[in-house]
């Protein structure tokens, strides 16, 4: 499974990916809109985004929502139309007691909404990574997207990266959209 750094850069190349493809840019420049309100890609952001995730085990919370972005963890989302580009990817940023934590999670091989047991990459850790949990083989995941693509379900159980024996569950919904 990859580091967490490996995991959010390669979020970051594929959200750059996809907004460079040549069949999303139009052939000449648009006219300005006439309205000064930025434009934003589905899922960036919009966060805070409402979740409903409870944390047992290593960690223990009810988080409700994503922490506002930071140097350390932006809130991102591929959300609509991942199929097209075949991954789907998205990182939260979580206060938990104090602590600022990121959940990665990675659906290679996405083709469309679904719930997905393999495949799937979920990864919980702190902003200095001295605290990674990770799922391995041997760990359950099921991850369901909506046909919004910005919402569903997750339950996972995740093994910490320096002792394997010790867990972290994660059971509920997530979002994200506003």
């Amino acid at each position: 499974m990859p580091r967490s750094s490996t995991l959010l850069l390669g979020i970051v190349l594929f959200l750059g990916a996809c907004a460079s493809a040549p069949d999303a840019l139009p052939a000449t420049p648009p006219s300005p809109p006439p309205t000064s309100a930025p434009a934003t890609a589905s899922g960036l952001a919009n966060a805070p985004w409402p979740l409903d995730l409870a944390l047992t085990g290593d960690l223990s919370a009810n988080v409700t929502g994503t922490a506002p972005g930071d140097p350390s963890f932006a809130n991102e989302c591929t959300g609509k139309n991942s199929a097209r580009a075949g991954s789907w990817a998205s990182t939260m940023a979580l206060n938990i007691g104090g602590e600022r934590f990121a959940l990665v999670i990675l659906a290679g091989s996405y083709k469309g909404a679904a719930t997905f047991t393999n495949g799937i990459s979920v990864e919980v850790h702190s902003a200095d990574l001295a605290r990674v949990w990770q799922n391995r083989s041997s760990d359950a995941v099921s991850f369901t997207v909506a046909p919004n693509e910005e919402s569903g379900r997750l339950q996972a159980t995740l093994s910490s990266a320096s002792a394997p024996a010790q867990k972290l569950k994660l059971s509920g919904r997530w979002s994200c959209q506003t």
